[in-house]
């Protein structure tokens, strides 16, 4: 498993820098557009095996509709979508109900839940990974930034907690995640901020951030990951599967990879925003 991790990450790397630095504004949004597709797919497949189905035609239009967002930006685009997504389930609903009338007496609320989680579904995958766009608008530095503190959070986590860990941090959830792997990964993320802070400083925008708020991004973000992480831990758990693919070896699905991802993008936006 750990030979495949490192194989793995050998790969796809460099790929990843050459994609952040190089690749023009409309092949980045499509290449993110293309990561949503095939995690909103691993989502799906894992939500048959649950009671409430994601559905895929809502979800790949919702995708569409933020991908449109992040080239014309547009007011009320989450009214809409959300409009959209009650009108889409009903009416699917509807007509499964003229088509089969055993399913007739389907409970209000069992078609209420359909509706948040489809929408939340789009926002979890679909609104939250276009930060990345955002992000890299402001300076590839920027996505740069989550991705390496999630990589040395998962890594410190992984081995401290492969190696020391015996307090198990939610093992309802996730019963190999330990708080000892759980702070090796914070100060692994930490450690890496510092050398990123070095490595950044005379460049624009990060020059004015002092090596404090570097080091409080870097726990922010590290929580949010790990987060990020119990957070889909708990999907495959409703779901019964093990992972969400196999589409990476070592690591699973790539909704396994960048599930610490999707909560950390949109937290280093709004820090760095805000700060």
């Amino acid at each position: 498993m750990l030979l495949y991790r490192i194989l793995s990450g050998i790969v796809l790397i460099p790929i990843v820098l050459l994609i952040i630095y190089y690749a023009h504004f409309y092949g980045f949004l499509a290449t993110i557009v293309l990561i949503e597709i095939i995690a909103f797919y691993e989502l799906i497949k894992m939500s048959q095996t649950g009671s409430i189905k994601i559905n895929k035609g809502f979800a790949f239009a919702g995708i569409s509709l933020l991908a449109w967002h992040m080239v014309i930006p547009q007011k009320f685009i989450f009214t809409g979508l959300f409009l959209g997504c009650v009108f889409f389930i009903f009416t699917h609903d509807l007509l499964k109900r003229m088509r089969f009338k055993s399913e007739f007496n389907t409970p209000v609320s069992t078609l209420l839940k359909t509706v948040g989680v489809n929408f939340l579904s789009v926002i979890y995958i679909g609104w939250f990974l276009n930060y990345a766009v955002l992000l890299r608008k402001i300076s590839p530095h920027m996505i740069l930034f989550p991705l390496i503190i999630t990589w040395a959070n998962d890594t410190g986590a992984y081995a401290i907690g492969r190696l020391f860990g015996k307090h198990k941090l939610a093992p309802k959830i996730s019963p190999n995640k330990t708080w000892e792997g759980s702070i090796a990964g914070i100060c692994s993320g930490m450690i890496t901020v510092a050398i990123f802070k070095f490595a950044v400083n005379g460049t624009k925008f990060f020059t004015d951030i002092s090596y404090a708020e570097f080091l409080l991004a870097g726990i922010i973000i590290s929580i949010a990951g790990q987060i990020g992480d119990l957070f889909e831990s708990y999907i495959k758990r409703k779901c019964k599967v093990k992972d969400s693919g196999n589409l990476i070896p070592g690591h699973g699905g790539l909704l396994d990879r960048i599930d610490s991802l999707i909560f950390s993008l949109p937290l280093t936006y709004y820090f760095f925003i805000l700060i």
